[in-house]
């Protein structure tokens, strides 16, 4: 479920706003999201504080107390260093010159109030799709004659093991799943790197690569075949400085 929270201290404004917010949502079938409302930004600002979040602000940058800045401050103030937590915050100003004080706390889009309908839209769908990018994908898996969802973040390694592969995850647990590594692979969306045709490792899992062989964050050591060592380096050298494989 994602969550939406309008701030404005306007009451008519408020009241529009959201209206107009969920007529997007509903523009674009998206069912999975919750909107809620504030007008009073200091007691928005206080359950920020005691470690509340959302996934999206729309902040009035013009309000009394604490206004749209000091609002989104707070929420960056405890952000993971890479933003992977971070919430995406929409401004919404009367005043277009006010614009570039949003790259301070790092705006996700600045919407002029004299603008709304035509540049709205177009940023709680960026904001939306931008946090859907971020959400880990989940994985179907027939285990042991059973259907089980995983997420995928949760995998460490994927073996194959005879005529199964095994699906090694983060909280010591090994599922099973009858498709070959291939397809396996294709499954697969996210920062899965093909050490060997029988391995498959999760990037974000990696500590180190050490001539042919990877370290996991948990100790385990993964062997790299020769014929796929340029490929493995690179991958995460590109992954590592970016935070993505290209």
């Amino acid at each position: 479920m994602i969550r939406i929270i309008l701030c404005e201290d306007d009451r008519q404004t408020l009241d529009d706003t959201a209206k107009r917010i969920r007529e997007i949502l509903t523009e674009q079938k998206l069912s999975r999201v919750k909107v809620e409302t504030f007008s009073n930004s200091g007691l928005l600002l206080e359950k920020i504080r005691r470690g509340e979040r959302a996934s999206i602000y729309v902040l009035d940058v013009e309000m009394p107390g604490a206004d749209g800045f000091e609002i989104a401050r707070a929420l960056t103030e405890e952000a993971a260093p890479a933003q992977k937590d971070s919430p995406a915050v929409i401004f919404l100003t009367s005043h277009e010159e006010r614009s570039t004080e949003g790259y301070y706390v790092r705006a996700h889009r600045f919407v002029i109030k004299s603008r709304m309908e035509q540049e709205l839209p177009e940023a709680i769908i960026s904001a939306i799709h931008h946090l859907q990018g971020r959400m880990p994908k989940a994985l179907i898996l027939h285990h042991q004659g059973m259907i089980r969802k995983i997420s995928q973040d949760e995998i460490m390694y994927i073996r194959r093991e005879m005529r199964k592969l095994e699906l090694h995850l983060t909280d010591g647990q090994t599922l099973n799943d009858p498709r070959s590594v291939n397809e396996m692979a294709e499954a697969l969306d996210g920062p899965f790197i093909r050490i060997s045709p029988s391995e498959i490792v999760n990037g974000e899992q990696v500590e180190s690569l050490k001539e042919s062989e990877i370290i996991l964050k948990d100790g385990t050591v993964l062997s790299v075949t020769r014929r796929r060592m340029t490929e493995v380096k690179e991958a995460l050298i590109g992954y590592w400085k970016d935070g993505m494989f290209s």
